[in-house]
Protein backbone atom coordinates (compact mmCIF):
# COMPACT_ATOMS: atom_id res chain seq x y z
CA UNK A 1 0.00 0.00 0.00
CA UNK A 2 2.39 2.25 1.21
CA UNK A 3 4.71 1.51 -2.30
CA UNK A 4 1.45 2.32 -4.15
CA UNK A 5 1.26 5.93 -2.18
CA UNK A 6 4.66 6.85 -3.15
CA UNK A 7 4.47 5.86 -6.68
CA UNK A 8 1.30 8.25 -7.22
CA UNK A 9 3.03 10.90 -5.80
CA UNK A 10 6.11 10.38 -7.68
CA UNK A 11 3.61 10.38 -10.80
CA UNK A 12 2.11 13.24 -10.07
CA UNK A 13 5.63 15.53 -9.47
CA UNK A 14 6.31 13.81 -13.10
CA UNK A 15 3.28 15.07 -14.49
CA UNK A 16 3.35 18.68 -12.57
CA UNK A 17 7.29 19.16 -13.91
CA UNK A 18 7.20 17.21 -16.67
CA UNK A 19 10.20 15.55 -15.11
CA UNK A 20 11.31 11.65 -15.42
CA UNK A 21 11.64 9.75 -12.13
CA UNK A 22 12.66 6.89 -13.40
CA UNK A 23 15.90 6.80 -10.84
CA UNK A 24 13.60 7.05 -8.24
CA UNK A 25 10.79 4.21 -9.21
CA UNK A 26 13.51 2.12 -9.65
CA UNK A 27 15.63 2.78 -6.09
CA UNK A 28 11.77 2.58 -4.45
CA UNK A 29 11.36 -0.60 -5.86
CA UNK A 30 14.71 -2.04 -5.37
CA UNK A 31 15.50 -0.79 -1.47
CA UNK A 32 12.91 0.45 0.00
CA UNK A 33 15.59 2.11 3.01
CA UNK A 34 17.35 3.76 -0.03
CA UNK A 35 14.25 5.24 -0.60
CA UNK A 36 13.40 6.57 2.82
CA UNK A 37 17.28 7.90 2.79
CA UNK A 38 16.76 9.76 -0.29
CA UNK A 39 13.41 11.25 0.31
CA UNK A 40 14.68 12.47 3.88
CA UNK A 41 17.75 14.25 2.00
CA UNK A 42 15.51 15.51 -0.51
CA UNK A 43 13.12 16.97 1.53
CA UNK A 44 16.40 18.37 3.67
CA UNK A 45 17.20 20.32 0.91
CA UNK A 46 14.08 22.30 0.68
CA UNK A 47 14.57 23.50 4.05
CA UNK A 48 16.09 27.22 4.27
CA UNK A 49 14.62 28.90 6.92
CA UNK A 50 15.62 32.49 7.23
CA UNK A 51 17.31 32.35 3.42
CA UNK A 52 15.61 33.99 0.98
CA UNK A 53 14.38 32.14 -1.46
CA UNK A 54 16.23 33.72 -4.82
CA UNK A 55 19.25 33.09 -2.75
CA UNK A 56 18.22 29.36 -2.18
CA UNK A 57 17.00 28.72 -5.62
CA UNK A 58 20.42 30.56 -7.02
CA UNK A 59 22.79 28.12 -4.99
CA UNK A 60 20.29 25.12 -5.99
CA UNK A 61 20.78 26.56 -9.70
CA UNK A 62 24.81 26.58 -9.41
CA UNK A 63 25.36 23.21 -8.24
CA UNK A 64 23.09 21.96 -10.99
CA UNK A 65 24.79 23.69 -13.31
CA UNK A 66 28.40 22.30 -11.92
CA UNK A 67 27.44 18.95 -12.17
CA UNK A 68 26.26 19.25 -15.47
CA UNK A 69 22.75 17.74 -15.28
CA UNK A 70 20.25 19.45 -17.85
CA UNK A 71 17.47 17.65 -16.62
CA UNK A 72 17.79 18.68 -12.89
CA UNK A 73 18.84 22.55 -13.82
CA UNK A 74 15.22 23.12 -15.94
CA UNK A 75 13.66 21.42 -13.10
CA UNK A 76 15.52 23.82 -10.57
CA UNK A 77 14.62 26.53 -13.17
CA UNK A 78 10.77 25.55 -13.22
CA UNK A 79 10.74 25.20 -9.64
CA UNK A 80 12.34 28.81 -8.88
CA UNK A 81 9.60 30.43 -11.06
CA UNK A 82 6.81 28.71 -9.33
CA UNK A 83 8.24 30.18 -6.28
CA UNK A 84 8.48 34.14 -7.71
CA UNK A 85 11.94 33.82 -8.21
CA UNK A 86 12.22 36.91 -10.60
CA UNK A 87 13.21 35.37 -14.40
CA UNK A 88 16.52 38.27 -14.00
CA UNK A 89 17.56 36.40 -11.14
CA UNK A 90 17.74 33.25 -12.73
CA UNK A 91 19.68 34.80 -15.82
CA UNK A 92 21.86 35.96 -14.13
CA UNK A 93 23.14 32.48 -12.21
CA UNK A 94 23.51 31.09 -16.00
CA UNK A 95 25.75 34.35 -17.09
CA UNK A 96 27.48 33.79 -13.67
CA UNK A 97 26.83 37.65 -12.58
CA UNK A 98 26.45 37.09 -8.51
CA UNK A 99 26.34 40.51 -8.15
CA UNK A 100 23.05 40.47 -10.25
Amino acid sequence: MLKWLIRRRLAAFERDFDYDLTYVRSLLDTDMAAFRKFAAISGMAHYRRDVPVDVCCAAGLTASLAEDCGPCTQLGVTMALREGVKPETIAAVFRKAPNA
